[in-house]
């Protein structure tokens, strides 16, 4: 089958009519607020929340932001009442506006230009992306591979053996003693990070139906960084970008560990318990808008069998493992091999995005159109990649066999 490869992007990124609009009242808007408070520019702003620069983002809350300019407005009128019947009009023509604003969001769901906020205060606002309601505007799929935390060992167990692999069958030996001999596998505290890998895309919503566009695929930080740098860099690119997360038992151990390194490494993420409210959040088991681990929805919430992501992957057609899987990764990473392992954590994490894609397509959320749209830019991100990176190739080869060269429908 002949996939189309060239996708439009610059056809793809055209504004939206209604976003367009949108941008005129609110900036407008903003200017006659900003007008009528002179003074209270901090009460206006309060319910204006950066997301920042490199986002081009603000979350808006149209109603308190209202509130704050009518509370300040009738605040200046004491001073300054011979004038504030005129600036009264400009107050109401404010709230036409806002309320427009309302309406083509809810028709239109996405702004795709900035509006620009001009200089008031000590500091100037870059262009920003207006959003009336907290919608994503990315998918981030992730993954990570770890190793034993043998620093752990003596604290745990009072074992000093100062031997890596000794320490190792210490903590394995813990492990068995504490689930009656049936799981050897650490505890998430006791796992070490060496790799995290992520796919990025930029969610485009056209009423209730979404797409992806693929943007990058690679491991966080270099090859050489400790786990700290890369949690860092992690928690960090997570705090600027504000995502959807995407994971396969993200949940009950990817999160979970990073959480816990974090904090032995004091690195904190407010943004991760901070945003959203009781039902929609990163904490929120059933907010997939916020956090969809697929192990856990796949399975209704641990109703059905919690199947693995390469069993997934075999029903379906994908790739799942080749030629190498997480119990190789301690061993790789004493051989030196670490590259290897952020390549394969890489694919893991292709995986996981083949899964999701499948499941918004079968849940109603992707057109078909969609889907093989978004089958398209991975198959496009590595034929144009493959021959820098060939554990790519080998990717595609192994997709190729595992669905008898049938990758849309």
């Amino acid at each position: 089958m002949e996939i189309p490869l060239e996708r439009q992007l610059e056809a793809r990124r055209q504004p939206h009519p209604a976003g367009q609009i949108g941008h005129f009242f609110l900036h407008h808007s903003l200017d006659l607020a900003l007008g009528v408070v002179k003074g209270g520019e901090n009460q206006v702003f309060q319910n204006l929340r950066i997301v920042g620069g490199h986002q081009r983002r603000v979350d808006f809350n149209r109603t308190g932001f209202a509130f704050a300019i009518q509370g300040d407005a009738h605040h200046a009128a004491a001073g300054r009442s011979g004038y504030f019947h005129v600036r009264q009009f400009f107050l109401h023509t404010c709230h036409f506006g806002l309320e427009v604003l309302g309406l083509l969001q809810h028709i239109s769901e996405v702004f795709h230009q900035g509006c620009f906020f001009h200089e008031s205060g000590p500091e100037t606002m870059n262009s920003v992306i207006v959003h009336a309601a907290m919608q994503h505007q990315n998918l981030f799929v992730f993954d990570i591979e770890t190793v034993p935390d043998t620093d752990a060992v003596p604290n745990l167990t009072g074992f000093d053996d100062p031997g890596v692999a000794e320490r190792r069958e210490e903590l394995e030996r813990y492990h068995l003693e504490k689930t009656g001999g049936k799981n050897a596998f650490p505890r998430q505290p006791f796992h070490k990070v060496v790799a995290i890998s992520f796919l990025e895309a930029e969610i485009e919503r056209t009423g209730d139906q979404e797409a992806y566009l693929l943007r990058e695929l690679r491991s966080g930080g270099e090859a050489g960084f400790d786990e700290k740098q890369l949690l860092q860099g992690f928690f960090s690119y997570f705090e600027r970008l504000k995502p959807r997360l995407v994971s396969f038992n993200g949940r009950g151990f990817d999160l979970p560990v990073l959480k816990y390194r974090a904090m032995v490494h004091g690195i904190s993420a407010p943004w991760l318990y901070g945003a959203g409210d009781k039902w929609n959040s990163y904490t929120q088991r059933y907010s997939t808008d916020w956090h969809c681990d697929l192990l856990d929805v796949l399975s209704d919430h641990g109703a059905s069998a919690r199947v693995s992501l390469d069993e997934v992957c075999s029903a379906m057609g994908f790739p799942g493992k080749f030629g190498v899987s997480g119990a190789d990764v301690a061993q790789m990473v004493d051989d030196g091999r670490i590259d290897e392992v952020r390549h394969y954590c890489e694919t893991d994490v292709v995986n996981t995005y083949l899964v999701y894609l499948r499941w918004m397509l079968h849940r109603g959320t992707m057109e078909r159109g969609g889907y093989n749209a978004a089958i398209a830019d991975i198959v496009s991100l590595i034929q144009a990649e493959g021959a820098d990176r060939p554990y790519l190739t080998e990717f595609m080869d192994a997709w190729g066999q595992a669905s008898g060269n049938s990758f849309t429908f």
